[in-house]
């Protein structure tokens, strides 16, 4: 997966399945992850939004993330 940095601080990680959103809040006690399932034309299909308890790092998501996605197939 390849990472770069959005603005107002946010991190991104993509590849051509998926892209994860890290937004952390410095006021409050909650960073906001978002998922984005792709389309193979690069558009999402599917979008979820999760309020997780910080510090949490990018790396923690996307290991949540493979741990959910072995899950489920």
């Amino acid at each position: 997966m390849k990472t770069r940095r959005l603005s107002q601080g946010r991190i991104e990680v993509y590849n051509d399945r998926v892209r994860i959103r890290l937004q952390p809040r410095p006021a409050c006690p909650t960073a906001r992850v978002t998922f984005f399932l792709l389309k193979s034309n690069g558009y999402h299909y599917s979008k979820t939004v999760l309020e997780i308890q910080q510090p949490v790092t990018i790396q923690d998501i996307v290991k949540l993330y493979h741990a959910l996605e072995e899950k489920v197939s």
